[in-house]
Formats: structure tokens, C-alpha cells, sequence
């Protein structure tokens, strides 16, 4: 049984001014309520000290400790109250103040007239002043001295009307505090030694706490009277159903069921079941709707005002109705003194504008844009604003705008700036808070996804008749020039093709006798005349296989690539084409190796064609491998396909490359760096043969260790067997 009532109020007090400070520093972690809460803890611990002092009033030396210790602790209580007001009045916090007034509160433990206060069960005495005493009450009404005056120069300063209110309610408490304190502690003994006189501390405390819960819940100090009104409206109903309806539930089923129960048995049970239906979501939702209308009046519903603005927005797709119905919504559901909404983009001299206010025309948002532009938060609330952007805060107060939301989208990971949401202070005299915040950034986000799309779609109206007129004269542009063109190129194929002719004849008579003389049939030649005469045949050789590749890609332009089919012995084929290549081979040391078949493998196809084919697949195979490999040669025959194979030890081709190796004019880099001279054509048309045979190309590689290339075709011994595949000219 607590024997003194004043322990319950210092308790509650306790658990007061945590709670409050916790309330503060969960809803924001800013400045200004971190110092809050160092300010409320500072003061809760003070009043704990006291509380325990006079918990233990019996045991004498513990009690006069915890007084001590309790007396010591104020000035940290003070230091706490003048670092608040500091911050609060938007300047430095000057953390450093409270070493000094811990230093300073520690000559309490040398007071002789503390040790020897009179603690009873009722109260706590006042000792009479000693020095040291002395010295830490003057130093803790100096300190509230001082916040007292901060706060008093902030209330002088400041321009908007909430904070006006907040700081006069602050204000006034810690001057009522302070004056109590200095009041109490510098007593005459006669009234010291009262009982009102030792019990006014705790109870001016007690009024603190209530003055700033008072401030939190109607004057939105710190942003958390939403909180504490739903808080509220939770805890009235939940004590009226208590006892109106399910304490009397309880009684009546324990009495039909034959059981008694005791008072206390009845509450805890009445409780816990109305806290198990109060967890229950739609139990919420229904208690919502109740208490709103007496809580709540202008507390709007986030989710009814979204889903109204989202519905508005979408059933306009003009910009002007868009924004008169954007601004209507708001004005009803944020009941503030005057909302607009301007949206410019002076890159294409677009410029819209709306208002409930009349007085607010576009220059002067315009003006107000401008001020604010650095600032690049997407909600700006004007309360919020600190010291450093005092002058924009002044302005925006004169303008009576509480808030700017800006209008802005991402693109490319680009944000773009189209225009702003500025509102004027809300009528019921509330604050926007994060609730607030959170919403108008919702609605932000939406109208400027809306407004995009309606900017978009009025600047194709107005491009739409320039752009038929530009279409129409370049389409007239683009036919004469296609027609140029295809002339052109044209030319160009009848070009190759006439240069490819005349070069392939002389290149032939080239080859031809250098050949001659490598056999010996004009007569002796030295080792050195045989290298260089070697590498003249090479060079021609290749030039052979070039201007066929050109011709080849010509006919396709010209759309004269056309199979001749005849019945081609392959195996024929294969030797001769390995013939061909024998010098080339034994030039760079490479060796043939051909597995010849046992017997001739007969089918239908475009010989000159397929050679070509083979000799491009036997002259990479020879270029691109290192000197003493070996090239492997495979003809066979593989159910009613024939199957051709070159394989090598060479270079190989990377992976990356492989699905663009048969493109045209597309080379490997390893091949480039080997084989600098090449074009990328000779691949290309050997796939374009071997699918216009109604065939597939093989191919596959392991980069520096070799690869196969080859064709599979489909047996055929008629030519009325031979269907042409059409082939593609890309």
C-alpha cells in the first residue's frame, strides 16, 4: 500500500515525460526532437531521483543520497531546458553547456544543509540555503533564464501564427516553472517548511507535463496529435465498452454457467476478451468511422481523398480540366485558405495555371518558384523551414503559404521540374505534419504522371498538322533520292560485277604461270626465286577467291544468284579442290590429311558454287593454323544427307563471336590480327549456297584449339529432285 498519493503523481510524471519524449523522437529523429527528448528524459530522471528519495524516506542516509543526487541532477534538468530552446529557436544546440553545469552540480554533494533535509512519507523538505546550495539553484535559474529569453526573442521573430502559438504555450510554462523553482528554493524558512511549499515543485511539474501534452494533441507541437487523438479515441471507447457492455457480459455468462466471480477476476476477464475484439481489424475499422467524426473533424481520410484525386485525374485528359479538378479536391479535402497549381515548361512555352485565391495570380507563383528552387525537397512546409532559410520562410509567411509540393517526373533517370502545388494555412488552424507530407507527395507523384501525359498529348495536337506537312514533302524528298539511289547502286553492282570479269581472267593467266614456273617447265629456279614466286601464288590465289566472293554478293544485289544444278561426283570435288590448296598447304607447312571414301558419292547441286563453298572452308582452315598441324578432311554420308568436314588445329573463334560469324563483312578480332587482309564475305555466301541447296552449315570451334566448318546436304540424284531455296540478299 503506497502510503503517500504525492509518490502516484511523481510516477506519473515519470512515465509522462518519457513518453512524451518518445513519442517526439520516434516521430522525427530532426534536431529539434532529439533536443526535446534530451529535455523531457533530463526532466523525467529529475523527478525519478525525488520520487525514490521519498519512496526511501525510511532509510535516511539513502533518501538524503538520492536528494542530493537529485538536487546535483538539476542543473543537467536546466542545461537541457536552455539547449531545447536553443534549437528550437533554430541556432546552434552548444552541447558543450552541459559539462559545465554537471561540474557545477556536483558541489551539491558538499551542501551540509541537504544532508540534514527532513524527508517523511508526506513530502520532501526545501533546505535552507548554503553556499554550495546556493550556487546550484543560481545556476539553474540563470539557465532558464536564459531559455526564457530565447524562446521570448523567437516568439518576437517569428511570423507564423502555429509556432506563435506553440512558443507562447512554451513560454509561458518554463517561465511559470522557473519562477516556482527560484520562488521554493529561496524561501524564508516560515514558508519553506509548509506542506504546500514542499509539494509545489512536483505539482508545477505535473502542470509542464500537462501544458505539453496539451501543446502536442491541439497545437500539432512535434507533429504527433494524430497519434495521441487516435490514442485517445481508443482508450475512451475501449473504457466506455468496458464497463457499459462487457464487464456486464462477463457477469452474465459466469451466472449462467453457475460460476462466481470476484471483481477483479471479472475486470481482468472483461479486459482481455475486449482486447482480443479490439485487435481485430474490422473492429478498428468500424471504431474508426465512430470516433472520427468526434476526434477527427478535420482529419480527412488519406485513403477516400487519394482514391477521389486518382478518380479525377483519370477522367481528364485535358490539362486545364486536370488541374481545376486536382485543385478542387484539395481544397476539400486539405480545407486550407487557398490552394494553386501552376505548370510551365518554358522549353516549349507552356504555361498553365489555376487558383482558389484570386489575389494569387501566376507572376507571383512564379516568383515564389524561383525562391524556393534550391531547396530541392518534394514537400516544403513552411514551419519546417530553419534559420538558414530564414529570409524564405518570411516571404512564404507574408504570402500565406504553409506549403509547396513540387510537380515533377523521372525519365532516364532524369528528374524533371513542371511546375508546384502551393497551399495556404489550413482553416481548423492545424499544421501540416508527416501525415500531411506523406499524402501530398502521393498526390504529387500521380498529378505529375498525369500532367506528363496531358503535356504529351497537347503537344502532338499542336505538332499534328506541321508534321503532316513535313511528311508530306519528305516523303516527295525521299522518293527522289530512293530513286537516285537505286540508280546508284545500280551502277555500282554493274560496276563490280564488269571489274570482278575483267580482273578474274588475267588473274587466271597470272596464277596459271607462276604455277608453271614453281613446277619447273620454264626451267630451274633458285630457293629464294621459289619463296618469292610462292608468295605470288599465294597473294593470287586469294585474289582468285576475293573477286569471286564479289561477284557472288553482286548477283545477290542484282538478284542474279541462280543455281545451275548438274550431277556432281563430290568425292571428285573434294580431291581436286585439295589439289588446288597442295601448294598453298605445303607453302605454310601445313598438311592435308583426307579421308578419302571408299567409294563416289553422287548428288545434284551447283558445282562452281559448292567448290567455292569447299575452298573457302579449306583456305581458312590453311591460314588460320599454326605451321605443323595437320587439316583434317571428312566426306560421308550420314542416312540421306552428305556430310562435308574441315577441321583444323587453329586459332579457333571466341565466343562472343560466334553468332555473328556468318554475317557479312563480319570477322573474329582474333582472325583480324592473323589474317588482316581478310573481308568477311567468303562465310557469308558459303552459308547463302549451302541453304539456297536446301542444306545446313556446320560449324563448331573451341577458342585456341581449332574448329570445323562444314555443310550438310540432302542427297538428291534427279535433277527434278532440285528445289531451290530462295535466299536473302541481308
Amino acid at each position: 500500500m503506497i502510503e503517500n498519493p504525492l509518490l502516484v503523481l511523481y510516477f506519473l510524471e515519470i512515465l509522462g515525460f518519457f513518453g512524451i519524449g518518445a513519442l517526439a523522437i520516434a516521430r522525427q529523429k530532426s534536431d529539434k526532437h532529439k533536443a526535446f527528448f534530451f529535455f523531457a528524459a533530463s526532466l523525467g530522471f529529475w523527478q525519478l531521483l525525488q520520487a525514490l528519495a521519498l519512496l526511501f524516506y525510511a532509510q535516511t542516509e539513502l533518501a538524503t543520497t538520492l536528494l542530493t543526487l537529485s538536487v546535483m541532477f538539476s542543473t543537467m534538468m536546466a542545461a537541457s531546458v536552455y539547449i531545447f530552446a536553443r534549437v528550437y529557436a533554430g541556432k546552434s544546440a552548444r552541447l558543450w553547456v552541459v559539462l559545465p553545469a554537471l561540474a557545477v552540480g556536483t558541489i551539491a554533494l558538499s551542501s551540509e544543509n541537504l544532508q540534514t533535509t527532513i524527508i517523511t512519507s508526506q513530502s520532501i523538505g526545501i533546505p535552507q540555503l548554503d553556499l554550495p546550495y546556493f550556487i546550484v539553484i543560481l545556476v539553474d535559474v540563470i539557465l532558464l533564464a536564459l531559455s526564457i529569453i530565447t524562446f521570448a526573442r523567437y516568439y518576437i521573430k517569428t511570423k507564423s501564427k502555429r509556432e506563435k502559438a506553440q512558443t507562447r504555450i512554451i513560454l509561458v510554462c518554463v517561465a511559470v516553472a522557473g519562477a516556482v523553482l527560484a520562488a521554493s528554493s529561496f524561501s524564508t524558512s516560515d514558508f519553506s517548511d509548509t506542506l504546500v511549499a514542499q509539494q509545489i515543485i512536483p505539482a508545477t511539474c505535473f502542470v509542464t507535463l500537462c501544458v505539453f501534452l496539451y501543446a502536442m494533441t491541439y497545437r500539432n507541437l512535434f507533429d504527433i496529435h494524430f497519434f495521441v487523438l487516435r490514442a485517445a479515441s481508443y482508450a475512451t471507447t475501449y473504457v466506455i465498452t468496458l464497463f457499459v457492455l462487457t464487464i456486464p457480459l462477463v457477469y452474465g455468462a459466469a451466472y449462467l454457467a453457475g460460476v462466481q466471480l470476484s471483481p477483479i477476476a471479472a475486470g481482468i476477464a472483461a479486459a482481455c476478451l475486449l482486447g482480443v475484439v479490439y485487435a481485430l481489424q474490422a473492429v478498428r475499422k468500424q471504431l474508426d468511422k465512430l470516433t472520427s467524426p468526434i476526434f477527427f473533424r478535420n482529419i480527412y481520410d488519406v485513403q477516400t481523398f487519394l482514391d477521389e484525386h486518382n478518380h479525377q485525374i483519370i477522367s481528364n485528359g485535358q490539362i486545364h480540366p486536370l488541374l481545376e479538378a486536382s485543385n478542387a479536391v484539395l481544397n476539400k479535402y486539405i480545407q486550407s485558405d487557398f490552394s494553386a497549381i501552376l505548370v510551365s515548361d518554358t522549353s516549349k512555352g507552356i504555361t498553365h495555371f489555376v487558383t482558389s485565391k484570386a489575389s494569387m495570380n501566376r507572376h507571383k507563383v512564379s516568383e515564389i518558384q524561383s525562391k524556393v528552387e534550391n531547396l530541392k525537397r518534394q514537400v516544403i512546409l513552411t514551419d519546417e523551414l530553419d534559420s538558414s532559410q530564414q529570409a524564405i520562410k518570411e516571404s512564404l509567411i507574408d504570402h500565406g503559404i504553409a506549403a509547396i509540393v513540387r510537380l515533377e517526373y523521372t525519365e532516364n533517370k532524369s528528374t524533371s521540374y513542371i511546375g508546384a502545388i502551393l497551399l495556404g494555412v489550413k482553416k481548423s488552424g492545424d499544421t501540416y505534419g508527416m501525415r500531411d507530407r506523406t499524402t501530398l507527395q502521393i498526390i504529387s507523384n500521380e498529378l505529375s504522371v498525369a500532367l506528363q501525359n496531358a503535356l504529351r498529348f497537347e503537344e502532338i495536337q499542336q505538332l499534328n498538322e506541321s508534321l503532316r506537312e513535313r511528311i508530306a514533302a519528305a516523303t516527295a524528298e525521299l522518293r527522289q533520292s530512293n530513286s537516285k539511289l537505286k540508280r546508284l547502286d545500280k551502277s555500282k553492282d554493274e560496276f563490280i560485277s564488269m571489274a570482278s570479269h575483267q580482273l578474274r581472267t588475267p588473274l587466271t593467266s597470272v596464277k596459271g604461270y607462276i604455277s608453271m614456273v614453281l613446277d619447273g617447265d620454264v626451267g630451274k629456279i633458285t630457293k629464294q626465286q621459289r619463296q618469292v614466286l610462292e608468295q605470288a601464288y599465294d597473294s593470287s590465289q586469294r585474289m582468285v577467291f576475293l573477286i569471286g566472293d564479289f561477284l557472288n554478293v553482286s548477283r545477290l544485289q542484282t538478284g542474279k544468284f541462280v543455281l545451275e544444278p548438274s550431277l556432281v561426283d563430290f568425292t571428285k570435288l573434294v580431291g581436286e579442290e585439295m589439289q588446288q590448296l597442295s601448294d598453298t598447304a605445303r607453302i605454310r607447312g601445313i598438311t592435308l590429311d583426307y579421308d578419302k571414301p571408299s567409294g563416289t558419292h553422287m548428288s545434284v547441286g551447283d558445282e562452281n558454287k559448292l567448290r567455292q563453298v569447299m575452298m573457302n572452308f579449306l583456305d581458312n582452315a590453311i591460314f588460320y593454323s599454326p605451321t605443323g598441324s595437320t587439316v583434317t578432311i571428312q566426306l560421308y554420308k550420314e542416312s540421306s544427307n552428305l556430310v562435308f568436314k574441315v577441321n583444323d588445329q587453329g586459332i579457333g573463334v571466341p565466343k562472343d563471336s560466334r553468332s555473328k560469324l556468318f554475317t557479312k563483312f563480319f570477322r573474329a578480332e582474333n582472325a583480324r590480327q592473323q589474317r588482316p587482309d581478310g573481308t568477311g564475305i567468303g562465310l557469308y555466301m558459303a552459308k547463302k549456297v549451302v541453304l539456297a541447296h536446301g542444306g545446313s552449315v556446320l560449324f563448331e570451334s573451341e577458342e585456341g584449339f581449332g574448329s570445323s566448318f562444314g555443310f550438310k546436304l540432302p542427297l538428291k540424284d534427279d535433277l527434278k529432285q532440285f528445289d531451290q531455296q530462295p535466299s536473302s540478299t541481308n
